[in-house]
């Protein structure tokens, strides 16, 4: 199934009767089958207030594949990223998984990163393909989304919907 793409209609009519939305495909966006499952766990944000970060998840081979390596790509900058690391946790979400993969699927690897693209990269014996790319870049500030307050919010997802609904309502 190909992603959809919403199309603003820029001069809606009083009298239309169509959606003022158009829903279209995307060309060269059907969906492949998936090869793997994962979670990124860190970083979380990309903009960062320290050089030296530390890229952590999990990655689930799917249908019988195997996962011979992974690596990091950062502006050219090769890293070997260590596989195998133990997830009890991944274990117990996926137990439809073999429990010897699913409880070695982690990742993790400390190192300091250049500003722009950080490419997570698996290789499944048919050469390395991206998994997860994310855009750094240092600040030297904290990120104000990272000031987590239990006082104002409850959760994390309330924090994260107050800073959605004061970006949204209050202009600064």
């Amino acid at each position: 199934m190909a992603k959809k793409h919403i199309i603003k209609n820029p001069f809606p009519s009083k009298n239309e009767k169509t959606p003022p939305e158009e829903i279209k495909d995307v060309p060269g966006t059907e969906d492949k089958p998936k090869k793997f499952l994962y979670s990124l766990d860190s970083p979380k944000f990309e903009l960062l207030d320290d050089r030296r970060i530390t890229v952590e998840g999990w990655l689930l081979p799917m249908e019988e594949q195997k996962v011979y390596s992974l690596r990091i790509r950062n502006n050219g900058r090769l890293f070997d990223l260590p596989y195998g690391i133990g997830r009890t946790d991944v274990s117990r979400v996926f137990p439809e998984i073999d429990p010897g993969v699913a409880a070695k699927s982690g990742f993790s690897l400390d190192l300091e990163f250049e500003d722009g693209f950080l490419d997570i990269e698996a290789d499944l014996g048919e050469g390395f393909e991206n998994v997860h790319s994310l855009h750094l870049k240092y600040s030297g500030e904290k990120p104000l989304s990272s000031n987590y307050n239990p006082h104002l919010a409850g959760s994390w997802a309330e924090h994260v919907d107050l800073l959605e609904a004061k970006s949204k309502y209050f202009f600064e």
